[in-house]
């Protein structure tokens, strides 16, 4: 029974010895939940996302466009001035529409040091590059990536 006992003790004490991998740091609060974790960018790419126009430059390019054109001339050609201008600032209102719904993101490929890979994206104020060591912050739900 002595030596049962003993041989317990002993694989306990060894048991504490093993290494294991420490887990993400998790800090509580009455702020909520904050979650640390780190690794390396393994990939950074830019992407250009162009929002989908919703007409609005358009139907405000049509009406300037129609009220200029109808400036121009008297009678018949006072109309086709106006037809004209308004086509003409249809397709420059929703030109200047889409070039303003277009914005360019940069995101990040982050191999996490529990083997895990994960994309994020990043504000382009800070410079990754590939083999940067990172830390991901996440509080409720919204990550961050910094150095």
């Amino acid at each position: 029974m002595r030596h049962a006992l003993g041989l317990a003790a002993l694989l306990l004490a060894l048991s504490g010895c093993a290494t294991q991998e420490a887990p993400p740091a998790v800090i509580g609060s009455t702020q909520g939940t904050t979650l640390v974790q780190v690794g390396r960018i393994t990939e950074v790419r830019d992407r250009t996302i162009a929002d989908p126009a919703r007409g609005v430059g358009a139907m405000v390019g049509t009406v300037v466009g129609a009220v200029l054109g109808s400036t121009i001339g008297s009678g018949y050609g006072s109309t086709a001035a106006s037809v004209g201008g308004s086509i003409a600032g249809g397709v420059a209102g929703n030109a200047m529409e889409k070039s303003a719904n277009t914005r360019t993101e940069t995101q990040v490929t982050v191999q996490l040091d529990s083997g895990e890979l994960r994309t994020y994206s990043v504000t382009s104020g800070e410079v990754f590059r590939v083999g940067d060591p990172v830390r991901i912050v996440t509080r409720n739900g919204i990550s961050q990536v910094t150095r």
